[in-house]
């Protein structure tokens, strides 16, 4: 017979880790299961400014292009298309360990010891009341668990209208520096700040859980613009961070969770399976916590409740759009910085929330060589342009938020998930006229917007609503203590549990809500 454990929890990414944080700290005897693939042995990034290695490093393409060429693609924006060659791990074992299929819908998950969130790219805002509003849920049963997700992460971010406009949690460390072409766009702003905010335009320096200061054996950001490349000092917080702090919690890798059954006594009986070879393992529990994220967790719900159900998926639209500030032509940006996010900007409708949020990233480091396939000339006149162009270049990565329609919807097909995502012609529409909006206002600020770039659907890797929060008692879906419908004594903390998605970024919530449900979880035992 197996130990009988007081909570389990699936999945090592931020929610999971969370939740776990929060339970073992509450004194219960807690298991974490997970896939925890790790990364292979390669090239070491040298501790180096991108631009010294890029001068003197003779195995940059290694780690800059891989040793196959492997992140080199002309497809369209594909999924993960932006996760660089050491990263590629994260994501490498899902497909062969968790299919889905899907004509209209690219999928990500990572089955690496953190998730996602080993190769997430630190942007952490808080949702708002309005991002909250089909959700059982207020920004007021967060403020505990934000403030202390905040603290313990470390978020930089500005005292600056962006910071007003998400509402400080407290806890936030100064901002990280952004680049010279940031810092002038920034100062833009500010003069014509009144008039911009009215129109509903805010920009700010970006949130992100990367240090500003040293804290807890983490060095602060050592500026080297290798973010997408390398963890140096442990400046940016990943999962692994977290867990490696909790002693006490039991841990078990390689073993992917299948479904969970419910026994007569009220314990819960964890089947789960290695991710290589056909071994398999049962656990038994008081509590199970589900952490997978919105595919795994809907995965193994569908399995253990009814196979035979369809539930809604709600994914985050995404364009790219490259931006052109004249007045950076034939300036010289160096000096030290990193590759993150160089600012934040909502959009936000007098008396709505966020309609457009926006990434603003400065292509030094950050795969400036995709751009070039977007170019219209050829390759060599091509790099050669954007070379020069570079320092007046910046691309906004812009999200908005999406409610699922009827027909967007995963279901086990000979327990495959698959995946039915046809377009929203309507939504398609009104987005299409956000960004009209949007853009019209960054041209004020003196960046020229030249196209856009449609990513396929699934890229913005932000999914959500499969075991959706509601005060309704119905089939596969959450109350707002987290626990699921029709068990006693399982709960869902990841993006699974949001009704549908703001334009905002979900894991900083995502990772409060975690926590708020373990502390839970915890005092019930």
């Amino acid at each position: 017979m197996s130990a009988l454990f007081d909570a389990i929890v699936v999945g090592s990414g931020p929610s999971g880790a969370w939740a776990a944080d929060a339970l073992v700290r509450g004194g219960a005897k807690t298991l974490l299961l997970d896939a925890g693939h790790v990364a292979p042995p390669s090239v070491d990034v040298p501790e180096e400014d991108f631009e010294a290695l890029r001068r003197r490093d003779p195995d940059q393409r290694r780690y800059l292009l891989g040793d196959a060429f492997e992140c080199v693609s002309f497809d369209n924006v594909r999924t993960g298309g932006q996760v660089t060659a050491p990263r590629r791990w994260v994501g490498a074992l899902a497909p062969e360990a968790t299919p889905i299929r899907s004509s209209t819908f690219r999928a990500m998950e990572g089955l690496a010891w953190g998730g996602l969130g080993a190769a997430w790219a630190a942007v952490a805002v808080p949702f708002d009341d309005h991002d909250l509003a089909s959700a059982p849920l207020r920004r007021a049963d967060l403020a505990e668990d934000l403030r202390a997700v905040c603290d313990r992460i470390g978020v930089s971010a500005g005292q600056d209208a962006l910071t007003e406009a998400l509402g400080d949690p407290g806890g936030l460390m100064p901002p990280l520096p952004s680049s010279p072409g940031t810092d002038a766009m920034l100062e833009r702003y500010r003069r014509k700040q009144a008039s911009l905010l009215g129109r509903g335009l805010v920009v700010g320096r970006p949130w992100l859980a990367a240090l500003s200061e040293d804290r807890d054996g983490r060095r602060k950001h050592p500026l080297l613009d290798l973010d997408f490349y390398a963890d140096v000092g442990r400046s940016v917080w990943r999962p692994p961070i977290l867990l490696e702090a909790l002693p006490e919690l039991a841990t078990e890798r390689g073993l992917l969770v299948e479904r969970f059954i419910q026994e007569a006594d009220g314990v819960l009986r964890v089947e789960a399976r290695a991710t290589e070879g056909r071994r398999r393992r049962v656990f038994r529990t008081r509590r199970l916590i589900l952490a997978a994220g919105a595919l795994g967790s809907a995965r193994i719900a569908l399995r253990s409740l009814d196979p035979d159900a369809s539930l809604p998926l709600a994914c985050n639209r995404l364009r790219y759009a490259p931006c052109l500030d004249l007045r950076q032509l034939g300036r010289v940006h160096r000096g030290p910085r990193h590759s993150l996010s160089q600012a934040l900007m909502l959009y936000r409708p007098p008396g709505q929330g966020a309609a457009v949020f926006a990434q603003v990233h400065a292509y030094r480091s950050l795969l400036l060589w995709k751009l070039v396939r977007e170019s219209f000339l050829a390759a060599r006149e091509s790099r050669k342009l954007l070379l020069e162009l570079n320092p007046a270049m910046t691309v906004l990565s812009m999200y908005q938020g999406h409610r699922p329609s009827d027909g967007q919807r995963l279901r086990l097909v000979d327990d495959v998930l698959h995946v039915d995502f046809p377009a929203d012609p309507g939504a398609d529409a009104r987005a299409v006229a956000n960004e009209d909006a949007f853009l019209a206002l960054v041209r004020r600020l003196g960046w020229l917007p030249l196209r856009r770039v449609q990513a396929e659907a699934g890229a913005s890797i932000h999914y959500a609503g499969t075991l959706a929060m509601s005060v309704d008692d119905r089939p596969l879906t959450t109350a707002p203590d987290g626990r699921l419908r029709g068990t006693s004594g399982v709960y869902v903390v990841d993006g699974s549990v949001l009704p549908e998605l703001p334009a905002k970024p979900l894991t900083l919530t995502c990772m409060a809500n975690a926590r708020r449900v373990g502390r839970g979880v915890a005092s019930g035992l």
